[in-house]
C-alpha cells in the first residue's frame, strides 16, 4: 500500500475514533446531567412535601390553639347574654364558626367569599364582647369572591389586631378590610398599641407568610406608621 493512502486510511481510522470518544462523552454527559436533573427534581419535590407538612401542622395547631381560649372568651360572653333571640343568633354564628373549621381542618385554600362569611360569623361574636370598642369595615366586590386564600388568614389578622392594639369605648378600633388600586387584598387597623411587656410570638404573621410564599408563590407585604398598621394580601386571580 503507498505511503499516502496508509496516512489517509490510518487518519480516517483516528477520526472515527475521535468521533466516536466525542459521542460516547456526549451520551456519558447527557445521562449524568439528565440523572442530575431528576435527582434535583425529586429534591425539590421532597422539600415541598416537607413545607406543605410543616405548614399544614402549623395550621392544625393555630386551629387548636383557638379553640380554648376563643371558647373561654365565647362562653364567657354568651353568658352575659339576656334576650333568648341574642343567645339564639349567638350560638347559630358560634356554630358556623366551628363548622368551618371542621370543614377547612385540612384545606389547604378556601374562597375569599367562603372567609369572608366565617369572619363574620368570628366578628359579631367579637361585636358581642366589645360592642362600640371595635368597629369594622369590610368593602369588597362580587368579582372577586372565588378568589383563593389560606384558610383563617383574615381571622388571625383580625384577631392580632385586637391582641396588639388598645378596643376602648372612648377609643375604639377600627379594622378595614377592602381591595387596593393595584389588587391586592388590605387588612388595616389604626394603631394604639397596648403597653405590655408580653412580647408577640409572631406565629401568625410568620404562618400566613410562609403558606403563600409556598401555596401561592406569592409575598405578603407589612406596612406600619405612627398611625396605622396595613397587610398586603396578594390576590391571585
Amino acid at each position: 500500500m503507498p505511503v499516502g493512502e496508509k496516512f489517509t486510511s490510518t487518519s480516517r481510522t483516528l477520526l472515527v475514533l475521535v468521533r466516536g470518544g466525542l459521542i460516547n462523552w456526549l451520551i456519558s454527559f447527557l445521562v449524568l446531567h439528565l440523572e442530575g436533573m431528576r435527582e434535583k427534581e425529586r429534591a425539590q419535590l421532597e422539600l415541598e412535601y416537607l413545607k406543605q407538612a410543616h405548614l399544614q401542622a402549623n395550621l392544625s395547631s393555630l386551629k387548636e390553639q383557638l379553640s380554648p381560649h376563643f371558647l373561654f372568651n365565647t362562653l364567657s360572653a354568651l353568658a352575659s347574654l339576656t334576650k333568648e333571640q341574642s343567645v339564639k343568633d349567638y350560638i347559630e354564628e358560634l356554630s358556623s364558626i366551628y363548622r368551618y373549621l371542621l370543614k377547612h381542618r385540612e384545606s389547604d385554600l378556601v374562597t375569599l367569599k367562603n372567609e369572608i362569611a366565617f369572619c363574620e360569623s368570628y366578628l359579631y361574636i367579637i361585636k358581642t364582647r366589645l360592642e362600640n370598642a371595635i368597629e369594622i369595615l369590610i368593602e369588597l366586590t362580587e368579582d372577586i369572591s372565588n378568589v383563593q386564600i389560606p384558610p383563617l388568614t383574615l381571622q388571625l389578622l383580625i384577631e392580632n389586631a385586637i391582641k396588639h392594639n388598645v378596643a376602648a369605648h372612648y377609643k375604639p378600633l377600627k379594622i378595614h378590610i377592602y381591595v387596593s388600586s393595584n389588587s391586592s387584598l388590605i387588612v388595616e387597623n389604626n394603631l394604639q398599641p397596648k403597653h405590655s411587656r408580653e412580647k408577640s410570638s409572631g406565629i401568625g404573621l410568620k404562618n400566613i407568610s410562609q403558606r403563600y410564599k409556598v401555596l401561592l408563590g406569592q409575598e405578603i407585604t407589612i406596612e406600619k406608621t405612627d398611625t396605622f398598621f396595613k397587610i398586603h394580601l396578594p390576590l391571585v386571580l
